[in-house]
C-alpha cells in the first residue's frame, strides 16, 4: 500500500488546477495554498517520471498524459466523494444487525417493547435479542450489546462498558412469614431465616444488607428454593 500513498490527494490538486486553469486561480477558488498545489502536482510527476502540466510566468499548458490522468482524477475524486456520502448516510441512518442480549425479566418487560419500536423506527436495522441469567457471555458468543447486571464492578472485557443506572435490591417478605418470624426490625433477626436464593451471586445463602450511613451486615439465610431468573424469583 506504501505505493498509494497520497496519490488521491495528488490527483485530485491535478483536477483543481486544470480545473481553474492555472495554480494561482486554483488556490483563490478552493483556498488552498499555491505552494502546497505545486507540491502536490510535482510529486505526482516526480512518482510517474512524467510532465504533466507545461507551466511559465507566460503559459498554461496540459500535456496528453496530463489529460489522461486529469480524466483519472475526476472519477477519482467523485467514487471519494462517494465514500464520504456513504459513510455520512451511515451516521444519519442506522443500518445493519444488531445482536443484543439481556436478563429475561429486563426483555420482557422493557428490551423487547424498546427494540421493536427502533426497529419501526429505522427500517435498515434488524435486532436479534438472546436472553440470559446476567452473567458474561462465554467467550466467542459475545453479542454487539449486552446489557448485564452487575453487584460489584464489572468484570475486564474487550467491550466498552457504560452505566445505565443503579438498581437496589431490598428484602421483602410475605405478610404470613413476617408474622411468622416475630415481625424482625434488625437484620440481625433474619439470620437463618427460610428465604429464596438467586443463584447470580456466588453464595444465594449469605445476604450482604446495605443501610444508611454506608453501614453493612453479612447474615447467613436457609435458601429453601433458589433460582437464576429473577422472574421465577419474584
Amino acid at each position: 500500500m506504501d505505493e498509494l500513498n497520497g496519490v488521491v490527494d495528488d490527483l485530485i490538486a491535478l483536477v483543481l488546477v486544470i480545473e481553474a486553469g492555472g495554480f494561482n486561480a486554483a488556490s483563490a477558488r478552493h483556498r488552498i495554498p499555491v505552494s502546497r498545489l505545486s507540491r502536490r502536482v510535482a510529486a505526482l510527476e516526480k512518482r510517474l517520471g512524467v510532465s504533466l502540466l507545461v507551466r511559465n510566468s507566460r503559459h498554461f499548458k496540459v500535456t496528453e498524459i496530463g489529460e489522461r490522468l486529469y480524466l483519472h482524477g475526476v472519477t477519482v475524486r467523485a467514487e471519494t466523494r462517494n465514500v464520504l456520502a456513504v459513510a455520512q448516510e451511515t451516521l444519519t441512518e442506522p443500518s445493519g444487525h444488531l445482536r443484543v442480549a439481556c436478563p429475561v425479566a429486563m426483555a420482557t418487560n422493557l428490551v423487547s417493547p424498546l427494540g421493536i419500536e427502533f426497529v419501526k423506527m429505522h427500517p435498515r436495522v434488524s435486532i436479534t435479542l438472546s436472553t440470559t441469567d446476567g452473567r458474561p457471555a462465554p467467550p466467542g458468543e459475545a453479542p454487539d450489546l449486552v446489557i448485564q447486571p452487575s453487584v460489584d464492578a464489572l468484570p475486564d472485557s474487550s467491550m466498552v462498558s457504560r452505566k445505565l443506572g443503579e438498581f437496589p435490591y431490598v428484602v421483602v417478605a410475605s405478610p404470613e412469614l413476617y408474622e411468622l418470624l416475630g415481625r424482625p426490625s434488625t437484620p440481625a433477626a433474619l439470620s437463618g431465616c427460610p428465604a429464596i436464593g438467586w443463584t447470580f451471586g456466588p453464595h444465594p445463602y449469605r445476604w450482604l444488607l446495605r443501610g444508611p450511613g454506608k453501614a453493612e451486615v453479612e447474615l447467613n439465610v436457609q435458601p429453601r428454593f433458589t433460582s437464576d431468573s429473577l422472574l421465577q424469583i419474584r
